[in-house]
């Protein structure tokens, strides 16, 4: 209701403040996934670099289709500090597409023709490994490669 303004003055701040507790007590994905939007879109700031990645990681943990399509965007323009690893987007994308995601669909299958076959098989595999733990601690951030690489 304070990030929209419904029924009460629009208060970013407050909304924050509930979303996180929400997400922070309940984990709700939905929750985690609006104050990483307000984070995301800069109406939150944060000195945490890695606050908006992780609270989508946790959304997608839990389900949450379209935090797991903007974890894929994240790696593959790497806005998490300039970092790229377009294999580990491929994952996030194809976990997406599998899930109905329309966009992530056709991301991942203009992925399949980027990516050497190598790549698109380890791509392939950490979706399925990704799957099989439930989607828990499936983006390995300390692999991320410099774009400047």
């Amino acid at each position: 209701m304070y990030e929209f303004g419904e029924g009460v003055a629009q208060n970013f701040d407050e909304a924050g403040k509930w979303y996180s507790t929400a997400c922070d007590n309940s984990n709700q994905p939905d929750a985690c996934y609006h104050l990483a939007n307000l984070f995301q879109n800069g109406t939150l700031s944060s000195d945490n670099s890695f606050l908006v990645p992780s609270l989508y990681e946790t959304a997608s943990e839990e389900g949450h289709v379209e935090a797991q399509f903007r974890l894929g965007t994240i790696l593959y323009f790497g806005e998490f500090n300039g970092l790229i690893d377009k294999v580990q987007a491929y994952m996030m994308f194809n976990i997406a597409a599998m899930n109905g995601h329309e966009t992530a669909i056709s991301n991942r299958d203009v992925m399949a023709s980027e990516l050497a076959s190598a790549e698109l098989e380890k791509g392939q595999s950490l979706s399925k490994q990704c799957l099989e733990k439930n989607l828990k601690d499936c983006i390995c951030w300390d692999c991320l490669q410099s774009s400047s690489e």
